[in-house]
């Protein structure tokens, strides 16, 4: 399809859609719609930054027809009910609307002037795309909008402060409600809200550290993800409560923030490092341990962890974890409180510090019987990466032996349903 061609075909296609919103049902006009943007996806990763010019010609159009097809989706979910989404002429549409936020995506990712960005497009993208997100019924939200948010975050980063908490408002509830029924549905919503959550963390801190003080629904969704059998999510959540643990301890924010949450993610993490289940997780778990006990041990925190604490925090917190350990009964007294005297005598040596708890774990009775290689996953990933080195060096050292790094893979567009 040339320049021309898609121009006035756009240009027609707008026309249309501006004299009556129904003749946007008609499937060859959705068909083509969603060819031109495809090839609009195109140009923009060959040509990057030279995009601009032509992005600002499709934009305002662009997110009027991503409304007019929230709207005509809407009214078919309202007439025939949620199995209405899974209507060919309606999975049409959400296609047109998954090119959309695509393209959008593709501009932030290849065009650089975050400027330009912020002051032309971001307000009319987030209006109309985090209003769809919140507003959809959970079969008709897309996940391609939480990727969007996550891209956009990358890029934006102190620049996207002010938009946060409008962030976290359209999408955190809605997705909260969608994922956390069970393990298994909406699994690509699951994964790129959490990736979210860990840009916001990672890029916007100060927002999201307000965000946080304000909605105990924040921790509680991070602690859901590391609780979650799933490697991928579990994982992201435990790095998001190990950067954010890093970045509060910075903040005046963190004594307030700490005797809110220190002792209730001390027994989360505990609960998920002893229940056999996260065994992958193992390296993280015992860094937020490490990371937990070096704050109280150092007196970072300068208040009473709880009401009425009738002593200092280290002790208080020694004591509270022998209650904890107290519960497995095949360990004695004198056993716990080796553990937690060692925790804080090697909570300077990360090394040293899980081999204790290994250790530890290895004889409690719910993993006596099991496979445990995955505690090792450290020891085994770094000889790893030590061999591939070695093999690398020794390609390296003949001519030709190395072999080409492959091109990058395309992502593979969908396509239209007849």
């Amino acid at each position: 399809i040339n320049a021309e061609y898609m121009g006035n075909a756009w240009n027609d296609i707008i026309a249309k859609a501006q004299a009556n919103n129904d003749n946007l049902r008609d499937p060859a006009l959705m068909r083509d719609l969603s060819h031109i943007i495809k090839s609009n996806v195109r140009a923009c990763r060959a040509v990057g930054n030279a995009y601009i010019v032509q992005f600002g010609k499709l934009f305002a159009p662009m997110v009027e027809l991503f409304k007019w097809y929230s709207t005509l989706i809407t009214q078919e979910v309202s007439a025939h009910g949620v199995q209405a989404t899974k209507y060919s002429y309606v999975r049409n549409m959400r296609i047109v609307k998954r090119e959309i936020v695509r393209l959008i995506q593709e501009f932030i990712t290849y065009v650089d002037d975050t400027e330009n960005i912020a002051e032309n497009f971001l307000p009319g993208l987030l209006d109309a795309i985090l209003m769809d997100y919140h507003d959809s019924c959970p079969d008709a939200r897309d996940s391609q909008v939480l990727q969007l948010m996550c891209v956009l975050v990358n890029k934006m980063q102190t620049k996207l402060l002010p938009e946060v908490g409008r962030i976290l408002d359209a999408t955190l509830e809605v997705t909260l409600q969608m994922i956390t029924k069970n393990f298994e549905d909406y699994p690509e919503h699951r994964l790129n809200f959490f990736k979210l959550l860990k840009e916001l963390n990672e890029n916007c801190f100060p927002s999201f550290l307000a965000a946080v003080q304000q909605s105990k629904v924040i921790m509680d969704s991070v602690v859901w993800a590391f609780k979650h059998t799933e490697r991928n999510i579990g994982d992201t959540g435990l790095s998001i409560l190990l950067e954010f643990l890093r970045n509060v301890l910075l903040s005046p924010l963190a004594t307030p923030f700490y005797q809110v949450y220190f002792l209730s993610i001390m027994n989360d993490i505990f609960a998920v490092l002893t229940d056999t289940l996260h065994k992958t997780g193992f390296k993280l778990q015992c860094a937020i341990i490490q990371h937990l006990v070096q704050v109280v041990a150092g007196d970072q925190i300068n208040a009473a962890l709880a009401r009425d604490q009738p002593m200092e925090n280290v002790p208080f917190v020694q004591n509270y974890l022998l209650t904890l350990f107290c519960n497995f009964p095949n360990l004695s007294r004198r056993q716990i409180e080796i553990f937690i005297k060692g925790l804080f005598e090697l909570k300077d040596d990360a090394q040293m510090f899980r081999s204790h708890v290994r250790d530890f774990l290895i004889q409690l009775k719910e993993f006596a019987s099991q496979d445990n290689t995955d505690l090792y996953d450290d020891e085994r990933e770094a000889e790893l990466q030590r061999k591939k080195e070695m093999t690398v060096r020794r390609h390296l050292a003949v001519p030709g032996l190395q072999q080409p790094v492959p091109p990058n893979a395309r992502d593979v567009d969908g396509e239209m349903m007849d």
